[in-house]
């Protein structure tokens, strides 16, 4: 008796880019599953958004340089390591 073998496989794609923010410090960002081309020099920023509840809502990824943007899923990993203080806009 002869048992089928099945065989599968995942690639997960990874990403550590560095930001400088305006005061000059570094902060390192790792982005997974996600295809970002970036390039050194690309001025970008990252956006984070937040519900009225708090809960997050997504974050955007802008590239100026290229004219690109991306909507990250996972915002809360994201202010967590960029240490982003949600705030509310009001008017």
């Amino acid at each position: 008796d002869v048992t089928p073998v099945r065989i599968s496989s995942v690639s997960i794609i990874n990403h550590e880019i560095w930001v400088k923010t305006p005061d000059g410090i570094e902060h390192d960002v790792k982005l997974r599953g996600m295809d970002i081309p970036l390039r050194t020099g690309q001025e970008i920023s990252l956006i984070s958004a937040l519900k009225k509840d708090g809960s997050h809502l997504h974050t955007i990824l802008q590239n100026h340089t290229a004219s690109k943007r991306w909507v990250l899923r996972d915002a809360s990993a994201l202010n967590t390591e960029l240490e982003l203080s949600p705030f509310n806009w009001k008017t």
